[in-house]
């Protein structure tokens, strides 16, 4: 389960970042430069689903992953308070499916998580942001993989709204509603949607 976490976030990471680089480049009371949106991009979009991989799941969950029967599906949840680096907190729940079989080595995960936002403070090009949900941020991954690559188009999305006030007076409200594909067969990753004011189509052919 780690292991296929930490790829999709890197990807979805990426891409998110690389889909805010361009757009509008005015900043009024109301709107968060391109810097800063690539920052929050990345920090609220997936930020859910790293908790899920490395913090959300009780304890002996990987050993019930391992102990499962082919094709059984594992399912593991969460709901928890947490509190943010620089002030406020999240209340994050979140579930967990996981299918394994042995011969071949394959594994199929979703994961669906929820955050709302209580005031939590976020860094973003040196500054601090407070962020409220309006009313939460919803993500869910699915990924398939055969013998440790993927074997299925593995996506992303990001759903949701968020209220944002900067520690220099600025504030305002942040659609979200990005979806990520990566398309092993194709070679190709694809960003769409919108993050705050910031629209998108990106497709990227991998070398």
């Amino acid at each position: 389960m780690r292991t296929t976490g930490t790829l999709t976030l890197a990807v979805a990471s990426g891409l998110l970042a690389a889909a805010c680089s361009e757009g509008p480049s005015d900043v009024t009371s109301d709107t968060l430069t391109r810097t800063e949106t690539v920052s929050l991009a990345a920090q609220l979009g997936l930020e859910s689903l790293a908790f899920a991989q490395e913090h959300g799941s009780p304890q002996g969950a990987e050993a019930r992953v391992r102990g499962a029967a082919p094709g059984e599906t594992v399912t593991v949840s969460y709901d928890i308070a947490r509190p943010c680096v620089l002030g406020g907190w999240v209340d994050s729940r979140g579930t967990v499916y996981v299918i394994t079989d042995t011969e071949p080595d394959r594994a199929t995960v979703d994961i669906v998580a929820t955050d709302v936002h209580r005031a939590c403070v976020f860094l973003a090009d040196g500054r601090r942001i407070a962020v409220t949900g309006d009313p939460d941020v919803t993500s869910q991954v699915h990924v398939a993989t055969l013998e440790g690559e993927l074997d299925d188009v593995l996506s992303v999305s990001v759903l949701g709204a968020v209220l944002w006030e900067s520690e220099d007076g600025r504030e305002g409200r942040c659609e979200i509603d990005v979806r990520v594909e990566v398309d092993p067969a194709a070679h190709t990753q694809t960003t769409r949607g919108r993050f705050c004011r910031y629209e998108f189509d990106v497709t990227v052919t991998a070398g």
